[in-house]
């Protein structure tokens, strides 16, 4: 009767610090949210441009720099599958992106922006998501018309993505669900986490986009010289194609066939308007394919209408980004180089 008693006393102990442990949690991810709704600003929306989910994601980064909060990154690369024992020494590149990873203390929170419909989101992802991360959070925009880069038309959004959601919750509790109202910049929670859990990856472990984080300081820089700035524009002249997307689902035997229209042409980073001014900005890390980046360059000459356009590249590509731009005649006079210092960007 007393070693049973023991046991009880040691369960009801270690219930009660799990119990603990949960909350303490909890009460983190809801200061995270109540950080960034309070300094969640309106987006810069342009009907011309679209709506692209990038500028739902650098809205979430400012917030929260303003909060204090600076350990995230953006595109953030996690892996699918653990490596079998029957593979190891075998190298596996499966990866899959989460949109923005914030870290507090020991909880390794995601953010997934969705601008049309989770249904993009496949049993991989699902996999990834639940292998790596603390919880998830996927972020739609609250119900209104806007024009959707990926159909090329008004979208009116609809409860599809609340039952895609639901499906997701139920194979794990790590995922919620948040609506952002993009014009006024408020964030609404339709969906809390309630399976949250300490997770072994760190946000130093992971690897994410440079180039990504170099485009949103530009976006930063802009924004403090009073331009209104949108990423990942529309072209004002463009084609769409149809395009086949098969997606199998997480932990189901069959694969969901979806249509949708897609751009043939890739979008420029960044447009930025002041006054009478709208110039285009184009974001490298590095320059690798000088010929690729020549035509890129030309294309969006074409497809936009733009004052000038800027080629950003940090400081020690200033020189070489400048002689690719002096050695096409298509290039010289309509493109400029910008230099990425540290969170500065000069003009040359």
């Amino acid at each position: 009767m007393e070693s049973l008693l023991r046991i009880n006393f040691k369960y009801f102990t270690l219930s009660r610090v799990k119990w603990g442990n949960l909350l303490e949690r909890l009460d983190k991810i809801d200061e995270l949210l109540n950080a960034l709704t309070v300094n969640l600003e309106p987006i810069d929306f342009m009907s011309q441009y679209g709506l692209h989910e990038s500028n739902v994601k650098y809205a979430f980064c400012s917030a929260l720099e303003k909060a204090g909060i600076r350990s995230f990154k953006t595109e953030v690369l996690l892996p699918i599958y653990p490596q079998a024992p029957h593979l190891r020494g075998i190298e596996r590149k499966r990866e899959v992106r989460v949109d923005l990873a914030v870290e507090v203390n020991d909880i390794l929170i995601g953010f997934e922006f969705k601008t049309d419909s989770l249904s993009r989101v496949s049993g991989d992802d699902i996999t990834a998501y639940i292998n790596n991360l603390s919880c998830l959070f996927f972020t739609t925009l609250k119900h209104g018309d806007y024009f959707s880069p990926y159909y090329g038309g008004l979208w009116q959004p609809d409860n599809f993505w609340i039952h895609e959601f639901g499906r997701f919750s139920k194979m794990s509790g790590i995922f919620g669900l948040l609506t952002f109202e993009p014009m006024a910049g408020s964030l609404s929670i339709l969906s809390r986490p309630v399976g949250i859990k300490k997770t072994a990856r760190r946000l130093h472990d992971l690897t994410s986009s440079e180039e990504d984080k170099l485009k949103y300081r530009v976006w930063k820089s802009l924004k403090k010289e009073g331009y209104r700035v949108v990423s990942e524009p529309t072209p004002k002249h463009i084609e769409y194609e149809n395009s086949i997307m098969m997606i199998a689902p997480h932990r189901r035997k069959y694969i969901s066939i979806s249509f949708r229209r897609v751009p043939k042409i890739k979008r420029m980073d960044l447009i930025a308007v002041k006054g009478g001014e709208t110039i285009g900005v184009e974001v490298k890390a590095g320059l690798k394919g000088l010929r690729d980046i020549a035509g890129q360059l030309e294309r969006y000459l074409k497809i936009y209408d733009l004052n000038m356009l800027y080629l950003a590249v940090p400081i020690n590509f200033v020189g070489k980004a400048r002689s690719l731009i002096s050695t096409h005649l298509g290039l010289r006079n309509r493109v400029q180089v910008l230099a990425i210092i540290g969170e500065e960007m000069l003009k040359p």
